[in-house]
C-alpha cells in the first residue's frame, strides 16, 4: 500500500522531532542531496498465545516518512 499526505495542511503534520518522540529512533535515516530526510520504520503485527505472551506474526510493515528542510 502506498499513499501520499500532500493534500493535508502543513500545520497538521507532525514535525520530525515529534515523529521520533512517538516512534523512537528510525531503523534507517537517509538525507538526499536536496536535504530531504527520509526515516524508515519497520513494524510487525502481534498476537497473544494461550499463556498471554505477545508473539510476532512476522508480517512486517515498512513505513517511510520524508521531511524537507
Amino acid at each position: 500500500m502506498r499513499f501520499t499526505l500532500s493534500s493535508l495542511p502543513e500545520r497538521s503534520l507532525s514535525s520530525l522531532h515529534q515523529l521520533i518522540s512517538i516512534f523512537g529512533e528510525a531503523e534507517e535515516s537517509i538525507v538526499d542531496a536536496s536535504g530531504e530526510e527520509t526515516l524508515r520504520y519497520q513494524f510487525d503485527f502481534l498476537t497473544q498465545d494461550k499463556q498471554h505472551r505477545w508473539l510476532s506474526q512476522q508480517k512486517l510493515i515498512t513505513m517511510y516518512f520524508g521531511y524537507e528542510p
